[in-house]
C-alpha cells in the first residue's frame, strides 16, 4: 500500500478502489484491510505437466489472484511441474508461480477458498468455496469440484483455459464480496464458438470445429486493462511459427503504480516504462515481431497499405473511439469495460465495419461516473490534508478488474479466430460476468467482401490431450 503523501491517480489501485465507492471503507486504509481479508487457494493436479490449456488456466488464475486477493495466493501440486506453453518462462511452474507473487504450499489451507485446475483434485472445501475449472475445445467453465460432472477435458484449446480461469477468479471475488448466494453452488460458462445466450455451453453441439490458424498480422491500440490481455491471450494461442506473427502496439502513456492492479502483464519494476517498449520486450519473449506507434488515436492517424489491417481495440477514450473507423483498417474488433461499483463487470464488444458507424456509437455524450467524492474513504482523504482537486480525480477514477478485461479478451481474441477459422461472427456481444447466460450477441450481416487479414498455424489447437498415467 501506498503511503497518503504518495497517493494520487497514478497510484489508485483500481480494486481496492471499490471499497471506497461503495462507502464500506471509511478511509484509504481501511480499503487496504478490507482486501487484505481476501485469500484463495489454488489447487492443481498432476495432469497439468502435460496440457498446455490447464497451464494455462493455472497460469491466467495466478497472475488475475494475485491482483485481486490481496491477502495472498497459495498454490499447491505445481512442485516439479515443468511448463508445456511458452507463456511460462521459467525453468518449472513452481518458479513461475513464485515470480508471479503467489506462495507454491504442500497444501492450501483448508479454510480458503479454492479453485482447482485438473486431475483428481479435492472435491470440498470445509471452507465452503470450491470449484473446477472445466473446458473442452471452445467450451470453457466452472462447476463446483463436488460435482461429478464436468466437460471431457480432452480437446486442448488454450484461449478456453485463458477465459475459464477469469470466470474462476470473478465467481471467487464474487463470493469473498458476498455479492451473489450461489457462487461456487452453480455451473458458470459458455462456448467461445457460440456466444448466442440460447446456446448451452454444456452440450457437445455448442463446440466448433478445430480452430487451426491464428491471426498473424494484428494492430494493437491501446496497452493497459484490454490490451496487455489482448497480448496475453495471443501468446496462449502458441502459435507453431511465432516468428510469422506481426503486431503494431499503439499507445503513448507510461505504466504507472496503478496500472499493475489491472494489467495482466504489468509488474512494478516496470513503472515508468512507455507501454508500448515494455509489451514489445513482452511480445518478442514469445518470439513475435513487433513495431510501436507512440501517438494518440486521432483523425491524423492513417494506417499505410503495407501494415496490418486487423484492429483490435482496447482504449476507454469514447473521443478516440470515433476516429476508429478513419484509420484505414479493414476489419476492427473493439471492447470496453464498465467503470463504476455497480457496472465494473460489464463488458461490450463491437466489430467494424458494421451497421452503425464508431462515430455515430460515441460520438454523442455519454453521462459520466456517478460521483463518489463525497463517499466517507474521500472525505477523510480532504480532512487529512490531499488537495480536493486531487481527491476529486481519485474519485473519478474507474474501477478495474482484471479478470473483467480478461474475460473480454478471450471474446476479442475469439472473435478473430473465428474469422479467420469459418465461424459465426459477431457485431455486438454485450455482457455482465455476474450472470453472462443472460447476454447479448448480435451476428454480422455477410462481408462486404473478401478479406485475408494474413494467418498461421497454431501448435496446440485442438490436440487431443491424454492424461498421463500416474505410478
Amino acid at each position: 500500500m501506498q503511503s497518503l503523501q504518495d497517493l494520487d491517480a497514478d497510484n489508485l489501485d483500481r480494486m481496492v478502489k471499490l471499497a471506497m465507492d461503495t462507502a464500506e471503507a471509511a478511509s484509504y486504509e481501511q480499503a487496504w484491510q478490507i482486501f487484505g481479508r481476501y485469500k484463495i487457494g489454488i489447487v492443481v493436479g498432476r495432469s497439468v505437466c502435460h496440457s498446455a490449456t490447464q497451464q494455462v488456466a493455472l497460469l491466467t488464475a495466478v497472475r488475475l489472484a494475485v491482483r485481486v486477493f490481496k491477502g495472498g495466493v497459495s498454490v499447491t501440486g505445481v512442485a516439479g511441474l515443468l511448463p508445456a506453453t511458452p507463456l511460462c518462462t521459467s525453468a518449472t511452474l513452481s518458479d513461475e508461480v513464485l515470480a508471479l507473487g503467489a506462495t507454491v504450499v504442500d497444501d492450501v489451507d483448508a479454510a480458503l477458498p479454492c479453485i482447482t485446475i485438473g486431475g483428481d483434485t479435492l472435491k470440498t472445501r470445509p471452507g465452503g468455496f470450491c470449484v473446477r475449472i472445466t473446458y473442452d475445445g471452445w467450451r470453457c467453465g466452472i462447476v463446483p469440484a463436488e460435482e461429478e460432472w464436468r466437460l471431457p477435458e480432452k480437446m486442448e484449446f488454450p484461449l478456453s483455459g485463458v477465459a475459464g480461469a477469469a470466470l474462476a477468479v470473478n465467481e471467487a471475488f464474487l463470493a469473498a464480496r458476498g455479492d451473489t448466494p450461489v457462487c461456487g453452488r452453480r455451473r458458470v460458462g459458455m462456448s467461445l464458438w457460440d456466444l448466442r445466450q440460447e446456446a448451452d455451453w454444456t452440450d457437445e453441439s455448442s463446440n466448433g470445429p478445430c480452430a487451426n490458424y491464428g491471426p498473424s498480422r494484428l494492430w494493437l491500440i491501446g496497452l493497459g486493462h484490454l490490451g496487455q490481455a489482448y497480448l496475453w491471450a495471443i501468446g496462449a494461442l502458441d502459435y507453431a511459427s511465432p516468428h510469422e506473427v506481426e503486431l503494431v502496439l499503439q499507445d503513448y502513456d507510461t505504466i504507472t503504480g496503478s496500472t499493475r492492479s489491472t494489467s495482466i502483464l504489468t509488474d512494478n519494476t516496470q513503472v515508468g516504462e512507455k507501454k508500448t517498449r515494455a509489451m514489445a520486450t513482452w511480445a518478442e519473449r514469445q518470439g513475435f515481431k513487433t513495431a510501436i506507434v507512440e501517438r494518440r488515436l486521432n483523425g491524423e492517424l492513417k494506417r499505410a497499405v503495407d501494415e496490418p489491417g486487423f484492429c483490435l481495440c482496447g482504449i476507454d477514450n469514447a473521443l478516440g473511439r470515433t476516429f476508429l473507423e478513419d484509420v484505414g483498417f479493414d476489419y476492427i474488433i473493439e471492447a470496453g469495460l464498465g467503470s463504476g461499483a455497480q457496472d465494473f463487470r460489464s463488458l461490450r464488444l463491437h466489430t467494424f465495419p458494421g451497421r452503425r458507424k464508431a462515430r455515430d456509437i460515441w460520438s454523442r455524450p455519454t453521462q459520466g461516473l456517478k460521483s463518489v467524492a463525497n463517499q466517507p474513504a474521500y472525505a477523510d482523504l480532504v480532512l487529512r490534508g490531499l488537495e480536493q482537486c486531487g481527491v476529486t480525480t481519485l474519485a473519478g477514477r474507474a474501477i478495474g478488474a482484471p479478470f473483467v478485461g480478461t474475460m473480454a479478451a478471450c471474446l476479442v481474441v475469439g472473435e478473430a479466430l473465428r474469422f479467420i477459422n469459418g465461424g459465426p461472427t459477431f457485431a455486438l456481444i454485450n455482457l455482465d460476468l455476474k450472470d453472462i447466460q443472460h447476454r447479448e450477441a448480435v451476428t454480422r450481416g455477410a462481408s462486404d467482401g473478401p478479406l485475408n487479414p494474413g494467418f498461421s498455424l497454431l501448435k496446440h489447437a485442438y490436440k487431443v490431450f491424454k492424461a498421463p498415467t500416474i505410478q
